[in-house]
């Protein structure tokens, strides 16, 4: 089975020898060893193509969790809910649901923001 015992990177003893060979595409070198087989490896990260990337603000996360609002006769929905992971919230009376369970469940219209819910009770000044 090979193990990488060291990674080597820009800076570091090592690196600058492959760095004269690879050029700016290298990125670290890794030094792999097999026990059973007793060879020794070294290999190289190198940069095969750079382009402009951009985070997709839309994109959710399938594991993110939201906070979903469900009427208290909506037993059976509950309960598939709770079969996809959801959690009972009782203090706040919402259900912790993943996005790929609200999706799969078509809850996306019951989604509630808790925070803006409870942030009006927070900021009212007494009478």
């Amino acid at each position: 089975m090979m193990k990488t015992k060291r990674t080597v990177l820009p800076g570091q003893a090592g690196f600058i020898k492959w760095r004269e060979k690879y050029r700016e595409k290298l990125l670290c070198v890794r030094y792999k060893y097999d026990a059973e087989k007793g060879k020794k490896m070294i290999t190289v990260e190198l940069v095969v193509t750079e382009k402009e990337w951009h985070r997709n603000k839309k994109h959710i996360p399938r594991n993110k969790l939201f906070s979903v609002k469900i009427a208290y006769g909506e037993r059976e929905l509950g309960q598939r809910i709770r079969s996809l992971g959801g959690v009972w919230v009782w203090e706040k009376k919402i259900w912790r649901v993943n996005w790929e369970a609200i999706q799969a469940l078509g809850l996306e219209a019951r989604i509630v923001d808790e925070d803006a819910e409870f942030s009006n009770i927070r900021n009212k000044k007494p009478p």
